[in-house]
């Protein structure tokens, strides 16, 4: 059967656009968006975080054992919304040990819930209670919504309406959670960590709050 090239390259442009649509943000406001041009005073300061080419860059400092941080965003706090990231790790020699996400629900450095990816293709959902001690609404879970391997972007992107958060990868609904927002708004964030493996590096961009 002959297809005429018009439609197919008509087919190729459409099933690009429905892409695109499924893995945007949802809202109709656009309330807070970082490109990372720069670096904004709003993340803190921290010594293993840089920008660089549009990326907020996140290493690891030397040492042996495992490493977990984050940055929480001081610009400010949000009722309902949708917030989307897109993460790549662009190093590791340890990729089931590589980790990093998106906080959403933050009331500060020891209390937020995140949804965290590693390039094996799986995802989890951590809540922090306390130094040193998170809580596991959702284990680690295999999911084929998510791109395997360095160097492949994928994007988080939580909803939360009420104490509802809806958990989408690259536009696909994988779960849903009720949990226990702060009162008074919350803060948004990002989350890296490794077992072992000191070398790796993630790299987020295109961050947007919408409402």
């Amino acid at each position: 059967m002959n297809i005429p090239i018009k439609a197919l390259l008509w087919g190729v442009a459409l099933a690009a656009l429905a892409f695109e649509g499924a893995s945007a943000c949802q809202g109709k406001r656009m309330v807070y968006q970082d490109r990372f041009n720069s670096f904004d005073a709003a993340w803190g300061d921290d010594d293993n975080a840089s920008v660089s080419g549009g990326h907020l860059v996140l290493q690891v400092p030397p040492g042996k054992d495992g490493f977990a941080d984050h940055l929480m965003n001081q610009s400010k706090t949000y009722g309902d919304i949708d917030e989307c990231i897109t993460v790549q790790f662009t190093h590791a020699s340890d990729l089931d040990g590589a980790s990093a996400g998106l906080v959403f629900w933050g009331t500060d450095d020891t209390h937020y819930y995140m949804l965290v990816i590693n390039p094996t293709g799986q995802f989890i959902v951590l809540r922090k209670v306390a130094p040193y001690k998170n809580l596991v609404p959702i284990e680690w879970t295999a999911s084929s919504a998510l791109r395997q391997g360095l160097n492949v972007p994928n994007e988080i992107e939580v909803i939360t309406r009420g104490t509802n958060a809806t958990l989408l990868l690259n536009g696909v609904q994988v779960d849903a959670l009720d949990g226990d927002p702060p009162t008074g708004g919350s803060r948004i964030g990002v989350y890296w960590a490794v077992q072992s493996d000191r070398t790796t590096v993630t790299e987020f961009s295109n961050l947007r709050v919408m409402k």
